[in-house]
């Protein structure tokens, strides 16, 4: 809009012609035109107002325009050129008003009450300037003030605007602030919102839009929030109110009881909370959670050496609640890992090492035999080992190892078992027995064998193991000293008892020789000493009951027994006698006594066979040697030797009486006696034998030479044909055989075979045969005849053995003597019958 210019009528004699200007409202610039003065100049058109404000523009042509005018002022105005040398003079005529200035900090003030509305604002123009106000209502009425004043009033106006509706609360869980909205009520031009908590916590919002953001909220409240709509001032009844739930306070007092994984949290109510979570984050970043709608929480599956930062939310059905301060629990350090122990065998003490725990300051081991005794031991924070003593031998202990914390402590290690070293084995006693000992002691506990060593004086040793608690040693030496120990074993370690020092029995004695007295049945032993002896025993045993000692001191290397029994052979053998155990038996040696001579004699002549006879006497003990003797033409005669009770002497001769004397002998002595008995043999055969016959008196002398030594002759007489034998006794040197038949043929024979046995062999074709043998035989014919007729004749001097026959027959054998002048008849008739094969 372009103000009215005024134009002064009269002009400085310096300026220009025709000075018009010409003010842009909107702009606030002014804009100066006049007419130019010859030739080419430069002109300064200038606004000056009346309290000294000056602005102008330059132009080289007949207008310009100035900006930078104050508003509300009144600015003379005056153009200048550069060719015309005047000075401008204040209070020129040309006067031009700048735009009015705008209104500022404008308030309405309403007084709902008489409808009356107030506008008032504050102005700057030095100049009175016209205000127009315009009013507008929301259904689109105009009304207008105009003042010249800094206020003006509207009259009858309808102030109070209509309640909000829709209206609703929400709450923004991460600015915790709330947004209130609502639609726009009926000629509001503002509207405020009041929020107020069941416990009187009241936050307020003006706004002029339709929301409007509630901050210092009260957390855990439940808020009735109602808007108002204002208008000028005025407000309108408020709305219905919405509720507002704030977020649950934060939880407070937190506090955490911890067992091994778990841990028992507890806190103090938050107001407004519905439900809590609780978390435990660990610096390592792992984590638990636990929910519940108490004031406690357990929190399971919590990892040792670990530090957690517990802390505490609530929660509701709108928000979270701010996380609670934190709670640092730091867990137990995690049980030690690779526990190990090792025994240091007889000091009884241990060793456990371990794997070394995060967070631990500490340790402890401890060993427990599960049977009252309990030991430990410590170590610092940088320890992976410690030592227990005054452990129990033979005991099996549980190990296991606690790492101690600053708050907790660990839980168990794996347990570990080890057994100590055993007990030393006690109360050993040994039973020795000829190169054996039998060694006995008292379980030593924790032992699960044994190791019994015996050691000599020289250095041999002889060990024994066993999982009892006897054991034999065999192989011991006799004549030693031995160191006997018993040495407990088990997995850990070995103990060994105190020595038992044991003596074995002495070496059997060597060299052993004996020698016999004959005729006083007595006997010499000696032998070579043994070491340890104190004496010595030697035994003779005949084995067939009798038995005799005799003893000699630990010096002695021989001792004499007598009363020994004639005939007997001796086994014997010598004993050394130790202070505890006696030594095996020596080397046996046999000695056989002196031989028994016989007591009762008997003697029979052979009165068949010229020169034999047998001698046969009691038998007596033991194997011997006998021989007779005789004493003939004052040289002694050996007649016979035999091992038996009797003796066959042949070769002696007819008609003569010997005195026998009796020698017994063997392999130690020979003994001779007189037998106290003769031996006569049979007499000689008569010598110039004749016989005569008496011729019609059937009478036949049979004459000899007699000799003085034989008591009585008998003579027979057998027919040549057969039949009975004439036998003739006679003291002299004839017999007379009467009563002859006549016209037969008398032989002067030998006598009758005479059949003993006839034997088949079991499952054989022989047949043996044997006979009395008849004096003056030279062969005998020996006929055998079967059933089948079968006939067999021998030639034999003696019994037959053996005869082989055909089997299954019987048989019949007869034996007939054959002289040399005539045969015998044949002997009666044997009877046998052989097997069948």
């Amino acid at each position: 809009m372009l103000l009215p210019v005024i134009k002064l009528s009269s002009t400085a004699p310096c300026l220009p012609d025709d000075v018009s200007a010409q003010l842009e409202c909107d702009t606030n610039v002014m804009n100066v035109s006049w007419a130019q003065t010859p030739g080419s100049d430069d002109y300064t058109a200038w606004a000056i107002s009346t309290d000294g404000h000056r602005a102008s523009c330059n132009s080289t042509s007949n207008f310009c325009s100035i900006h930078d005018l104050l508003c509300g002022k009144l600015y003379e105005v005056a153009v200048t050129s550069s060719s015309i040398h005047c000075e401008i003079i204040a209070g020129s005529d040309y006067k031009v008003q700048s735009a009015p200035c705008k209104p500022e900090n404008t308030t309405v003030e309403e007084n709902c009450s008489s409808n009356v509305m107030t506008v008032k604002w504050n102005e700057h123009s030095s100049t009175t300037q016209d205000y127009t106000v315009k009013a507008m209502s929301a259904s689109g009425v105009n009304s207008t003030c105009d003042s010249t004043e800094c206020r003006c009033s509207f009259l009858n106006l309808t102030c109070a605007p209509c309640p909000p509706t829709n209206v609703s609360a929400e709450l923004n869980c991460t600015t915790l602030n709330a947004v209130v909205s609502w639609s726009s009520a009926s000629a509001a031009t503002a509207y405020s919102v009041q929020a107020t908590s069941l416990n009187g916590d009241i936050s307020s919002c003006s706004e002029m839009g339709t929301s409007c953001d509630l901050s210092d909220l009260v957390c855990g409240q439940h808020y009735s929030v109602v808007v108002e709509a204002m208008h000028t001032g005025c407000s309108g009844p408020a709305s219905t109110p919405a509720w507002l739930v704030t977020e649950p306070c934060v939880p407070m007092n937190l506090s955490v009881h911890y067992n091994v994984s778990t841990a028992q949290v507890m806190w103090a109510a938050a107001r407004g909370a519905s439900s809590y979570s609780v978390q435990a984050v660990a610096d390592l970043g792992s984590g638990v959670t636990c929910n519940t709608n108490n004031t406690t929480c357990s929190m399971n599956g919590l990892q040792c050496g670990q530090i957690y930062n517990v802390t505490v939310m609530a929660r509701n059905t709108v928000c979270d609640s701010m996380i609670s301060e934190t709670s640092r629990l730091m867990t137990e350090p995690c049980p030690p890992t690779n526990v190990q122990v090792s025994m240091a065998c007889e000091q009884l003490t241990a060793t456990v090492s371990w794997q070394q725990s995060d967070l631990a300051v500490g340790y402890v081991a401890f060993f427990d035999n599960q049977g009252g005794h309990l030991d430990s031991c410590y170590g610092t924070d940088t320890s992976t080992q410690c030592v227990v003593s005054g452990l129990v031998c033979g005991t099996e202990y549980n190990v296991w190892v606690k790492a101690l914390g600053q708050q907790y402590n660990s839980s168990d290690s794996a347990v570990v078992s080890f057994t100590t070293e055993p007990c030393v084995p006690m109360n050993l006693s040994v039973h020795h027995n000829v190169g054996t000992a039998q060694v006995m002691w008292a379980a030593a506990r924790g032992a699960t064998s044994y190791s019994v060593q015996a050691v000599a004086d020289l250095g041999s040793g002889v060990t024994c193991n066993t999982t009892n608690t006897t054991c034999s040693i065999n192989g011991l030496q006799c004549g030693q000293i031995y160191n006997v120990t018993v040495m407990a074993q088990n997995l850990a370690c070995n103990s060994t008892s105190e020595p038992y020092h044991h003596m074995t029995e002495p070496c059997p004695p060597t060299n052993i020789q004996d020698s016999m007295a004959c005729e006083q049945l007595t006997a010499t032993v000696s032998w070579q000493q043994s070491d340890f002896a104190v004496g010595y025993v030697a035994y003779f045993n005949n084995q067939g009951g009798h038995s005799a000692s005799c003893y000699g001191a630990d010096t002695s290397t021989q001792c004499i027994v007598s009363g020994l029994m004639c005939g007997t052979e001796y086994n014997v053998w010598v004993k050394a006698l130790g202070q505890q155990y006696n030594s095996s038996d020596s080397t046996v040696v046999s000695l056989t006594s002196a031989p028994c001579l016989p007591r009762e004699v008997e003697i029979e002549v052979d009165c068949i066979h010229d020169g034999a006879a047998v001698v046969s006497w009691n038998a007596t003990y033991g194997a011997a040697n006998f021989s007779l003797t005789a004493m003939v033409s004052g040289s002694l005669l050996l007649l016979c030797e035999t091992q038996q009770n009797s003796c066959n002497v042949t070769g002696l001769s007819c008609g003569e009486t010997y005195n026998l004397s009796f020698t017994a002998s063997n392999e130690q002595c020979s003994l001779s006696a007189p037998m106290h008995a003769n031996l006569t043999t049979r007499p000689c055969p008569p010598q110039r034998v004749d016989v005569s016959l008496q011729c019609g008196s059937h009478t036949a002398v049979l004459s000899w030479e007699e000799r003085s030594d034989v008591e009585l002759y008998v003579a027979n007489a057998i027919k040549t044909s057969g039949g009975p034998v004439q036998t003739c006794n006679s003291t002299g040197s004839t017999c007379q055989f009467a009563s002859l038949d006549c016209g037969e043929t008398y032989n002067f024979t030998p006598c009758q075979p005479v059949i003993v046995s006839a034997q088949v062999l079991c499952q054989s074709e022989q047949v043996q045969i044997s006979w009395y043998q008849a004096s003056g035989v030279v062969n005998y014919l020996v006929t055998t005849t079967g059933s089948l007729g079968y006939v067999k004749i021998h030639n034999a001097t003696q019994s037959i053995p053996a005869a082989t026959l055909p089997c299954g027959q019987d048989y019949n054998v007869t034996v007939q003597a054959q002289g040399s002048d005539c045969d015998s008849i044949p002997s009666s008739p044997a009877f046998f019958k052989t097997g069948i094969i």
